[in-house]
């Protein structure tokens, strides 16, 4: 299970991120929606270690791996490009190869 507790962000003082508990059970899906400045992808590069919360931990499994005096994560995060007509496939596994080759 992967688990935001009591986090809050922040942007040059500004709290963009305020969230008591969020979790994602193992091998279930979610969507993130919601209008432009919202913290939809606040949320994602936390979830995927791209970015350590101001207060408040990133959990795994219950174990702290962001935030607090969480150990440093032993996986490097991939991801995939906001731009629609970046991939240049239609399998969701290639473009994050491709993202992970061409962007980081």
């Amino acid at each position: 299970m992967l688990e935001l507790a009591g986090v809050r962000h922040r942007y040059d003082g500004r709290v963009v991120l305020d969230i008591a508990r969020f979790t994602v059970a193992a091998g279930s899906g979610v969507a993130i929606v919601g209008p432009n400045g919202s913290g939809k992808s606040t949320l994602l590069r936390l979830l995927a270690l791209l970015e350590r919360p101001s207060e408040g931990e990133v959990r795994l499994d219950g174990v702290a791996v962001a935030g607090g005096r969480a150990p440093r994560a032993g996986r490097r995060p991939g991801g995939v490009s906001r731009s629609w007509n970046s991939a240049r496939c239609c399998c969701a596994a290639a473009s994050v190869k491709i993202w992970n080759s061409d962007y980081s």
